[in-house]
């Protein structure tokens, strides 16, 4: 057995998912108004809509954070961001983020692209990178928020 590392801190997770949630926020604000078709749903459930949307991308970020943590046995990770670590964290979030496209388009049919969607194959390109950026945004806002705690 591997031994324990580091534990996680814990205000770690909730920073992460702090810095996570106001930067999704801002994401799905700009999907919900240009990039998605929005005739499937009555117009007073869009602030509940994006507020879904925002905490479901919220909770899969700190999920494959802990996730990577748990794997590499080290809680903070975070605090020098290595390349192994930050590779597999956006090959995580990238997957997360593919799934969840090809389920809301394409196999319930909740959403829809707009025309001003970019896509490749298929699948919008912004929602494709949206939980790779805001995740690896939200890890390095956390990391400088918490260099002198972890």
């Amino acid at each position: 057995m591997i031994p324990r590392q580091h534990k996680f801190h814990p205000m770690l997770l909730v920073s992460i998912a702090f810095f996570s949630f106001l930067l999704n926020l801002f994401w799905e604000v700009i999907h919900e108004s240009f990039l998605y078709k929005t005739h499937m749903m009555p117009s007073f459930s869009h602030p509940v809509v994006i507020l879904y949307a925002t905490l479901v991308d919220t909770f899969y970020i700190v999920l494959v954070y802990a996730l990577v943590a748990l794997f590499l046995r080290n809680g903070i990770w975070v605090k020098k961001m290595p390349m192994n670590a930050t590779l597999l964290f956006c090959v995580g979030v990238f997957i997360v983020s593919l799934l969840i496209e090809v389920r809301g388009v394409y196999i319930v049919h909740s959403w829809s692209y707009d025309s001003m969607m970019p896509t490749l194959f298929g699948i919008g390109i912004s929602p494709m990178l949206q939980l790779v950026t805001t995740g690896i945004l939200s890890l390095w806002l956390t990391k400088k928020l918490m260099r002198s705690v972890i």
